[in-house]
């Protein structure tokens, strides 16, 4: 169990107390509530993909945009993981080797939301 809650992948943050602080018993819970952050699993709009996707045609230009993100789809973030899938697994491994931080920049801005890894898998493998 030692080392559960630490590690980049599960963000802690301070929650107000459930009640006023006039009436809360210091002795009986802490003054704050620890709450994982960033957790759950959020599916892409089609918005938020193109806009991600556009952001990384202007970073990579067009000629790489065309050979590596042509049919690309990004899926879903769990957590701080955002889920890409790509159209073979020689793509996918050039995408992640070459453009895997950018991605995760983009789209922790288009989606307001920390993206600090991303797996790019085939889309054979997309469920």
């Amino acid at each position: 169990m030692q080392g559960l809650l630490s590690g980049p992948w599960l963000p802690i943050q301070a929650q107000p107390p459930r009640r006023a602080a006039a009436e809360q018993d210091f002795c009986e819970r802490p003054a704050v509530d620890l709450v994982a952050g960033g957790a759950g699993l959020m599916h892409l709009t089609s918005v938020e993909a193109q806009a991600i996707a556009a952001r990384m045609a202007l970073i990579v230009g067009g000629v790489t945009f065309d050979r590596l993100f042509a049919g690309v789809h990004f899926d879903e973030v769990d957590g701080d993981i955002l889920f890409v899938y790509a159209r073979d697994e020689d793509t996918a491994a050039e995408m992640e080797d070459n453009f895997a931080l950018h991605i995760s920049i983009v789209a922790t801005g288009v989606l307001k939301r920390e993206v600090g890894i991303v797996l790019i898998l085939p889309r054979q493998l997309a469920q």
